[in-house]
């Protein structure tokens, strides 16, 4: 691989060029390596928490050239769910999925899937893990 070819994924720039990923999970092994100041080459899945006020909907163009293969965002307020992988051309949203009797967006990455819930009125996001092992989580 050339100099040219090589992604760094450095949290400096892009903290300067888009904010931060709330949520980077790079998997072992995989195609990222911890270079121990910042990660070179691709993480695996990412999360964005949107608020009202930020800009996230810009921010996913910049994911696609780093190799991201999922990106999940959640908005803060409402915890609407969407979920993007990235196709081999682009990044396209994922559609919801049945799985376990209701309606959930699965990562075909991370053994996780995901989906908004009301609890006592209020919206929820609950995940759930999807490879038949125990774990389930509301946040």
């Amino acid at each position: 691989m050339s100099g040219a070819d090589q992604v760094t994924w450095d949290p400096e720039r892009i903290r300067k060029t888009t904010g931060r990923p709330d949520v980077v999970v790079v998997l072992t092994p995989g195609r990222a390596v911890d270079c121990n100041t910042h990660w070179m080459g691709d993480p695996d899945f990412l999360v964005e928490i949107q608020s009202p006020v930020d800009q996230t909907d810009e921010q996913i163009p910049f994911y696609s050239p780093i190799g991201v293969q999922e990106l999940l965002i959640s908005e803060r307020d409402t915890h609407r769910l969407q979920l993007y992988r990235h196709d081999g051309r682009e990044r396209a949203p994922v559609q919801v999925s049945e799985y376990q009797g209701g309606k959930w967006l699965l990562r075909a990455i991370v053994p996780l899937a995901f989906r908004r819930k009301a609890l006592r009125s209020d919206p929820v996001t609950e995940v759930q893990r999807s490879d038949r092992t125990p774990g389930n989580w509301i946040i």
